[in-house]
């Protein structure tokens, strides 16, 4: 599938540093893969998340049921700038539709794949008319801190051999060792 249009969306940090604030824009890249896709938008600049608009089913069914899954793609891909990543959240709206998004979904920078929601629909209720505004984009700063393991096996691991695990269950069928239920 071919890349449609390319859209960037503006990012704003306020830093104070010193004495003076300086303004610092990263943009994010979206790009549309189909015709009816819509780039992400807020109704104020100050307004600090994006609106998603879903605008297709994924599987092309014609109706969705109750305590099912169903994904819904927004026909873009959303790139977010070096050291920021993307949350995709519930909108507000979604909830009152008798849906719910399955997530939040973490988009990283170095993302190029088409952004699909999957949404649970938990009650009996009309279903939704696409477009949709579903989602809210929100950028965040990505904070990397190594991991560090404490008291991890070693690398080494012992070969269990079938007389071996036979002869750990304590000889008693269906009952395992310990303070177990069943």
């Amino acid at each position: 599938m071919e890349l449609k249009s390319r859209w960037y969306v503006p990012m704003q940090n306020i830093k104070i540093q010193g004495v003076g604030v300086w303004l610092n824009q990263r943009a994010i890249n979206v790009t549309t893969k189909l015709p009816d896709a819509e780039v992400p938008y807020n109704d104020h600049h100050t307004e600090p998340t994006h609106n998603i608009t879903i605008v297709q089913r994924c599987d092309n069914r014609t109706e969705d049921l109750i305590t099912d899954i169903n994904t819904f793609t927004t026909g873009l891909v959303i790139t977010p700038p070096l050291n920021h990543h993307v949350e995709i959240i519930p909108h507000p709206q979604l909830i009152k539709s008798g849906y719910m998004l399955m997530g939040p979904i973490v988009i990283p920078p170095n993302s190029e794949d088409e952004l699909v929601l999957t949404l649970f629909k938990y009650k009996d209720a009309p279903d939704l008319e696409l477009p949709f505004v579903a989602g809210q984009m929100l950028v965040r700063l990505t904070e990397y801190s190594p991991l560090q393991v404490e008291g991890a096996k070693s690398d080494k691991k012992e070969d269990i051999k079938p007389e071996k695990a036979a002869s750990s269950r304590g000889g008693k069928a269906g009952r395992g060792r310990g303070n177990h239920l069943f």
